[in-house]
């Protein structure tokens, strides 16, 4: 960018443009376009993720699975009916084997 003389007798090193609403409106802009920063921050999270996956070895025990126990209990069925006493009574007879 070309500085008038006359700028630098006064002490002005540079001239930055100022934004004005109509850089606005022809889209020009300093900031990042917003799907490209969410496909970046998706990629780090993602990226985290996986790191994470690989850093924890998967816990076997050696004895059955907390599903596997949770079915030798026997728990009622739920049949999906649409009366609230029903699914109310169902859910008390599930919390009675925790």
């Amino acid at each position: 960018m070309e500085i008038h003389p006359w700028l630098r007798e006064v002490g002005v090193v540079e001239r930055r443009p100022v934004r004005t609403s109509r850089d606005v409106t022809s889209g020009r802009s300093s900031r990042p376009r917003h799907r490209k920063t969410q496909a970046h921050t998706q990629a780090a999270l993602q990226a985290q993720l996986e790191a994470k996956q690989a850093q924890v070895p998967a816990q076997d025990h050696g004895g059955p699975s907390t599903m596997e126990r949770f079915k030798r209990m026997l728990p009622p069925s739920f049949k999906g009916e649409n009366d609230p006493l029903l699914a109310e009574s169902w859910m008390r007879e599930i919390e009675q084997i925790f």
